[in-house]
């Protein structure tokens, strides 16, 4: 049973990564898919065409943005459980 449990988990965590990963803008996403492949915020403003600094900037805002759709999703599910009714 915990082996179910532990994949219901895993596929909730993926959609929940994978619905904050679409929420982020074209720019932030290239951005963070170069540099989660090993470009250097140098060779990732070269490809968008922009400086080093926004490239900071940008990985910043999307790594931002991720993170705050996951504890959202975290804080549903927390509010969820707490109004849950367990016999």
């Amino acid at each position: 049973m915990l082996e179910l449990r532990q994949f219901e988990e895993n596929i909730h965590n993926n959609v929940t990564v994978k619905h904050a990963i679409e929420k982020l803008s074209d720019k932030e996403r290239v951005v963070l898919v170069l540099r989660a492949s090993g470009y250097t915020q140098l060779e990732c403003s070269r490809i968008i065409g922009s400086t080093r600094a926004a490239v900071g900037f940008i990985q910043k805002r999307g790594l931002r943005k991720i993170r705050a759709h996951i504890q959202a999703e975290i804080d549903d599910v927390v509010i969820r459980s707490d109004y849950d009714v367990h016999p």
